[in-house]
């Protein structure tokens, strides 16, 4: 079938509004949010909705059940795709919120549009004075002013503030600069021998502020360092913006996750989100090549007899000669791994079944 796909007026809200659902809501307040739509004659029948900037992301994909299994979701995330691809950034990001038997069928949307699983991580959100009360944090949060070691962002000197700036854009955060809704007076430093080694970075968003990253070098000799780093953050906000200020903490890393898995694990607010990476640059398949016993008997009288009733001779296979041909979880170009397995059960490599098979469906959605 044949349709077009086009950027949407934003203004004109009543005309997509039934398309919009998830992080596209919860962003689309942003001058960075906007909409595309995929329309047959005059007709709206998809909509896909991007936030563009340093980190571009899909915010969200949704067709008209009468198109649905027609490829127009995935034309409208190649369309997106499209927008960032020559403006020299390397990738899109999605994200999925649930558990993996939750976003299983959306998961399987994003592998076929050619997104990669990167990892999970824990979202929170909390108000400030509630996320004092966990035991260890008010132990601490009586000492928070009187700590020597603790500094904000606002208060270093200028090398200071490089080797924090540094350290993150070592961290691959190359957006933190041009970030508008930098907290300098709420983002902690923890200091030793006057050197940053740890920091954690907030930020204003329109609901919340929200705790960005949180970071301790291996040179920090401070196991608590960073609890302390964080009990001085929700002092300041407390003072600042008083005690019922949301604040969201989002697991960027894993010193951040067992964080709050462990002084959070009881918060009914906690939700598990998944995160995938669209790679502009990936390069299309080629395939990673193993071997197999290619069985055919000797018929050569030249060559010496083999003591086997047949010669090895090795072949080129890949993902095609096993199950994996039409998996939803095939990974292009690897042979031994796929979105499931960082190595795939010998039974699969040995051409056999993979408990983890789900065959692809016919037309893509």
């Amino acid at each position: 079938m044949e349709y077009e796909i086009k950027p949407i007026d934003k203004e004109d809200v009543e005309l997509y509004s039934g398309f919009l659902f998830g992080g596209a809501i919860e962003e689309f307040g942003s001058p960075d949010v906007y909409p595309v739509g995929a329309f047959d004659e005059d007709t709206l029948i998809g909509v896909a909705c991007v936030r563009a900037g340093a980190r571009p992301a899909l915010l969200s994909v949704a067709v008209s059940p009468d198109y649905e299994r027609k490829g127009v979701g995935s034309s409208l995330v190649d369309y997106c795709a499209g927008l960032f691809m020559d403006n020299s950034i390397p990738y899109m990001e999605a994200v999925l919120f649930g558990t993996e038997e939750e976003r299983e069928d959306d998961e399987m949307f994003l592998y076929r549009c050619g997104f990669d699983f990167v990892r999970e991580y824990t979202d929170l959100l909390i108000t400030a004075s509630r996320a004092l009360e966990v035991h260890e944090f008010s132990a601490l949060a009586d000492k928070a002013e009187s700590l020597k070691h603790i500094s904000f962002y606002s208060d270093l000197d200028i090398i200071q503030q490089r080797t924090v700036k540094t350290a993150l854009t070592d961290q691959m955060l190359p957006d933190f600069t041009l970030a508008p809704g930098f907290l300098p007076g709420i983002t902690a430093c923890f200091l030793q021998d006057d050197k940053p080694v740890g920091f954690t970075v907030f930020s204003k968003s329109e609901d919340a502020l929200v705790l960005d990253y949180a970071f301790v070098s291996d040179e920090c000799k401070s196991g608590l360092a960073l609890m302390e780093m964080l009990v001085s953050s929700l002092s300041a906000i407390i003072r600042e913006f008083g005690k019922d200020q949301p604040i969201r903490i989002i697991a960027v890393n894993e010193k951040s996750e067992k964080l709050l898995s462990h002084f959070f694990s009881e918060e009914s607010s906690r939700q598990k989100l998944a995160l995938y990476s669209f790679d502009f640059k990936k390069e299309k398949e080629v395939p990673v090549r193993t071997a197999r016993v290619k069985d055919e008997p000797l018929s050569d009288p030249d060559k010496p007899v083999s003591h086997f009733s047949f010669s090895p001779e090795f072949v080129p296979v890949g993902n095609y000669d096993y199950v994996c041909r039409n998996c939803v979880y095939r990974l292009e170009g690897h042979a031994f791994e796929c979105h499931k397995y960082d190595e795939k059960p010998d039974a699969a490599i040995d051409g056999g079944p993979c408990p983890k098979y789900r065959a692809e469906m016919e037309d893509r959605s």
